[in-house]
């Protein structure tokens, strides 16, 4: 999928991420399996039975960790298994040694508040033309 991503996106995204500010407290679980995307990556392939298996397959998986979690007091605010396969916890740093031992886990890694800089991508992405082909920027 990411190559897919023009590679001055590709640039600015991972840039990007060396100047996000850290969230105290709050981490991604990167899981074991690889995300769905990673096999399937057109909308037809996405509606294909294996593709819908696999799918549930990782969110059968992410529900055990999810539960293991749980019996651990370490609150889930979220997950995904479609572009990346993650579950989003809160917990103190001092646990971080248990969230990387739980079966299933492959990486923690802090959660990053960004702020994206977009004064350029107009520029970037040819606003202007766009604006034109359509009529102008009142159409846009």
């Amino acid at each position: 999928m990411l190559s897919r991503l023009p590679k001055f996106l590709i640039g600015f995204l991972l840039g990007s991420v060396a100047f996000a500010q850290l969230i105290p407290g709050k981490y991604i679980l990167v899981l074991e399996d690889a995300p769905v995307l990673s096999r399937y990556n057109s909308r037809t392939d996405m509606e294909r039975p294996e593709a819908l298996a696999y799918r549930q397959q990782i969110e059968n998986r992410q529900s055990v960790i999810k539960r293991d979690l749980a019996s651990r007091n370490i609150v889930v605010t979220g997950s995904t298994s479609l572009l990346s396969n993650v579950i989003f916890v809160n917990a103190p740093s001092s646990r971080l040694a248990e969230l990387r031992a739980i079966p299933g886990v492959s990486d923690v890694r802090p959660m990053r508040k960004f702020k994206p800089s977009l004064d350029q991508a107009t520029q970037v992405l040819n606003g202007p033309a766009a604006w034109s082909a359509l009529g102008g920027t009142t159409n846009a």
